[in-house]
């Protein structure tokens, strides 16, 4: 049973590790191609439940343990086939998080500094 068990964590960990390589690939195209923000704009939090992170803009980059709620403030950089790149500060800790989330449960709050 233990061979077993170290086995699926190898496998899970190993399967872990080939997602984040073709996440790390997925990210070369939009740092070319993405539309930039200027000046960069914030973002309110819609709809229902979590909106997780991603590492890059496609479902399977999901970043584990990483969400914001609707009504949570975001910092928009950049927008890539319907993600943006976005950063969240805890308003309780400082802590900030960055990520790409589906624009879809976005709604635009205004930019955030004069327009070039």
């Amino acid at each position: 049973m233990f061979k077993a068990t170290v086995l699926v964590m190898i496998l899970l960990t190993a399967a872990s590790y080939a997602d984040q390589s073709i996440c790390d690939r997925l990210l070369t195209q939009p740092e070319n191609e993405q539309m930039h923000f200027s000046p960069i704009e914030g973002y309110k939090v819609v709809g229902e439940g979590k909106l997780s992170f991603h590492s890059a803009p496609d479902a399977k980059c999901r970043t584990n343990d990483v969400f914001v709620i609707p009504k949570d403030h975001l910092v928009g950089y950049s927008e890539y086939k319907g993600w943006y790149s976005v950063m969240y500060v805890n308003p309780k800790t400082g802590e900030d998080f960055e990520g790409w989330v589906d624009s879809r449960r976005l709604e635009s709050t205004g930019t955030m500094g004069p327009k070039s």
